[in-house]
């Protein structure tokens, strides 16, 4: 991976990590597109580490506070109705099932989670949803009043993320709006909810690259670094404008950017790569059409002494008449050809004349005369 790429994907990363429009869902669409490798799962968990640490720097306050009550509650019981001390059994609580869910589904999250289809649909389902969370919603409770159930509904919205293109702070911002947190409060409680989340899956990522051994440390340190100062810039830009406006042009970009990868991953085959021209592909064979007396039509089978159709023990099945059109499609052997299409015999010398004898016994089967599968002889057959 070039440095170019680099900076490009921390850009990516940084930018749409806190804002409700999928910074997964960016990391696999923009390299697709622009001819890069796919950068991995693992790839952008780890460079998540940056957009952590500026949400760290951020709410360093928040955070220090939180986890200071939370751990002298675990020993003063007095303490453990405070609101940071709740906060953070909520942190836990919330984290719980992002954690079961990257476990379990850890395969498919590598892989077919990863599909540029999947990634169209879902950033247009989630952005609908978002669009109705804010409508919606009452937004008429601030964080303090924040419950154990709202921890438990917003974890399993977070849990979602795992899915390339639902963004988890548009997952946890929409669960925040439906149950009646001010757009200000669902994005406060939103980014304190990623501290951990991010950091478990930044550090997995990261000892998973390492002992892959193929891990580009230099473009990593660039990509986190770049995902670090434009996450920063984030926070703060997304925190002032939900103050006074809607979540109604995250919608806009999300159904818009998830029209665009459908139609353009329309354009690409099962393996990633454009379509080749019209011209350089290999053209379909014709379908086979049957006209007239070649069209197979069932008969019944050949009878001594009339003209018909033949059938015998290597060919059970009737094939239609001969004619000097069709006399070359498919021909069996044992059969003739035109003029003399009820002659069970094909070759070059005709059949023994007692065979055709009044009275004389015929012979029991075609491939008793030894004859060859040439075209039959057009000469006088009579005795």
């Amino acid at each position: 991976m070039s440095w170019f790429e680099a900076i490009i994907l921390g850009l990516a990363q940084g930018l749409t990590e806190f804002l409700p429009i999928s910074s997964t869902g960016h990391l696999r669409v923009i390299p697709a597109f622009a001819g890069w490798e796919d950068p991995g799962a693992f790839f952008t968990a780890t460079i998540q580490l940056g957009t952590m640490l500026a949400v760290v720097l951020y709410f360093w306050r928040d955070l220090w506070r939180i986890a200071e009550t939370w751990l002298r509650s675990l020993r003063r019981p007095e303490l453990r109705s405070a609101l940071d001390a709740r906060m953070g059994w909520y942190l836990v609580i919330a984290t719980i099932p992002i954690g079961l869910a990257g476990l379990t589904f850890r395969d498919q999250i590598e892989s077919g989670a990863r599909n540029l289809y999947l990634i169209g649909t879902v950033l247009i389902v989630l952005g609908l949803i978002l669009a109705v969370a804010d409508r919606v919603g009452r937004r008429v409770r601030s964080v303090e009043q924040v419950g154990r159930a709202d921890a438990i509904w917003v974890g399993l919205a977070q849990a979602m993320a795992l899915i390339p293109g639902t963004s988890r702070s548009g997952a946890t911002i929409t669960a925040g709006l439906f149950l009646g947190l001010t757009r200000t409060a669902a994005a406060r409680f939103s980014f304190l909810l990623s501290v951990p989340a991010v950091v478990l899956s930044g550090l997995y990522g990261l000892t998973e690259l390492v002992a892959g051994g193929d891990a580009d440390l230099t473009a990593l340190l660039i990509a986190t670094a770049v995902a670090f100062v434009s996450g920063y810039a984030s926070i703060a830009f997304l925190l002032r404008w939900l103050g006074s406006h809607s979540m109604m042009i995250f919608v806009v970009y999300r159904v818009a950017l998830g029209a665009v990868v459908l139609v353009l991953a329309g354009a690409r085959n099962k393996s990633g790569e454009p379509r080749a021209p019209l011209r350089y592909r290999q053209a379909r064979p014709p379908r086979r059409r049957f006209r007239g007396s070649a069209r197979p039509r069932p008969t019944r089978p050949w009878i001594p002494g009339r003209r018909g159709r033949a059938r015998s023990a290597r060919w059970p099945v009737a094939w239609p008449a001969r004619s000097r059109r069709s006399c070359a499609w498919r021909r069996p052997r044992g059969w003739c050809c035109w003029p003399r299409r009820s002659w069970p015999w094909c070759g070059p010398t005709r059949p023994p004349a007692a065979t055709w004898t009044s009275g004389a016994p015929r012979s029991p089967s075609p491939w008793a005369t030894g004859v060859s599968r040439r075209t039959c002889s057009t000469s006088s057959t009579t005795a």
